[in-house]
């Protein structure tokens, strides 16, 4: 199944573009992708554990559920002050 990543900060970073498209399993959650990410591109698996999901704007849990041609956003948190 096919889904369309956009990751934004330093993701976006570590990943050296803003949008990807994922080949994953049909029954695949957001963990699913963010654990696929860890295994192709060097220095995610340290972000991964704060990442931030929407699937289609809209925020999401980590154990859902993706699907076909979904837009999945990953973005770390955003500090300041």
């Amino acid at each position: 199944m096919k889904v369309r990543l956009f990751a934004f900060a330093g993701l976006r970073e570590l990943l050296g573009q803003e949008n990807l498209v994922l080949d994953l399993p049909v029954s695949a959650k957001v963990e699913d992708a963010i654990e696929f990410l860890t295994h192709g591109y060097e220095g995610v698996r340290a972000l991964a554990p704060s990442l931030r999901a929407a699937i289609n704007q809209e925020y999401a849990e980590r154990d859902q559920l993706l699907f076909e041609n979904c837009e999945l956003a990953l973005f770390p948190p955003v500090g300041g002050g």
